[in-house]
């Protein structure tokens, strides 16, 4: 059953005219992150999105958490239409939806204590008084390996960068949602510590039920940590699948080359060519049709039209004609 659906979720920026150009009436000139983008978050998994900087992973998780309002679409969470919502509705969706920032060090109040900072959200949203917040705080950093003696009373200059970010992620379940956005947590993390982070939002979303959407540049972290991944090309889905279907068996050219891109810890490994050619376009007033098509080796006049999302498999779907076209001439 899916918690949240989005429809066709658009988001559009226009970019400000110098007066020059308003004397020379140049058209305006528009930044497309997001267009015509459709998926589902069901109840209890983990769904990954993958791609490139400027693919608009992170639009999509301001757009998911209500820090953004899209230019066009719907989303609709657990059935309820949430594109507009008042002031009281939108409260209520805060807390069921909460967002776990990249940079623990920026997302956190200097100003505030351990204890304070896991305390915010019920305070800010009226959940609980005080006696038992002070019940659930310690309770909370102790199920994110953080012992409440040890640490309710320290800032965030006192604490490691994994330990910050554990308590970033006790801030953003204490307060019981039912989905949470993770928008690279443990990017600005050293490697030795991300496994345990990953491995800690792994196992609290099976114990505490939630669904987890996880952004990430990383292909092998995804692979590792959600049960489907989404791939994202410049503002455009072009792939979803299960995780390990993704890995083994990619149809999307952009795709073969992400899981190309991986590395392997085999010396003997032989990394096999990667297909794709130039230099990320812009999401400023991009092309019409596959946005992926001047990179593409597979590419053709059709790639003018935007390819329609394909069920290539069960639970395997792909956006792109010459994958559509080869499964036409198998079953001719």
């Amino acid at each position: 059953m899916a918690l949240l659906s989005v429809e066709n979720l658009t988001m559009h920026f226009r970019v400000p005219r110098s007066l020059g150009a308003v004397l020379r009436r140049e058209p305006p000139r528009w930044i497309k992150p997001l267009e015509d983008v459709n998926f589902e978050v069901r109840e209890g998994e983990i769904l990954g999105i993958v791609g490139e900087s400027g693919c608009g992973k992170s639009t999509t998780c301001n757009i998911l958490s209500k820090l953004l309002d899209p230019t066009s679409g719907t989303l609709h969470f657990d059935g309820q239409d949430v594109t507009r919502l008042d002031a009281e509705a939108l409260r209520l969706y805060r807390r069921q939806v909460q967002l776990i920032f990249q940079d623990p060090f920026d997302s956190l109040n200097p100003r505030l204590r351990a204890y304070d900072l896991v305390a915010e959200a019920p305070r800010a949203l009226g959940l609980w008084d005080e006696t038992e917040i002070a019940e659930r705080v310690p309770r909370m950093l102790e199920t994110v390996g953080l012992p409440p003696q040890r640490y309710m009373q320290r800032y965030p200059h006192q604490m490691s960068g994994g330990e910050r970010q554990r308590v970033g992620i006790a801030s953003a379940l204490v307060a019981e949602p039912r989905l949470v956005i993770a928008d690279e947590p443990v990017s600005m993390l050293d490697v030795s510590i991300r496994a345990g982070v990953m491995d800690l939002l792994r196992d609290l979303s099976r114990r505490l039920g939630f669904s987890c959407l996880y952004v990430s540049h990383d292909l092998s972290i995804l692979a590792h940590l959600c049960d489907r991944v989404m791939v994202m090309y410049l503002g455009q889905l072009v792939e979803i699948a299960d995780s390990r279907d993704l890995v083994t068996a990619p149809l999307h050219p952009y795709t073969r080359a992400l899981v190309a891109a991986v590395p392997v810890p085999d010396p003997r490994h032989v990394r096999p060519p990667i297909e794709i050619k130039g230099e990320l376009a812009k999401p400023l007033n991009p092309r019409p049709g596959c946005r992926f098509a001047p990179r593409c080796p597979l590419a053709s006049d059709e790639c003018t039209r935007v390819p329609p999302m394909l069920d290539a498999a069960p639970g395997h779907s792909v956006a792109c004609h010459a994958v559509a076209t080869r499964r036409e001439r198998e079953y001719a």
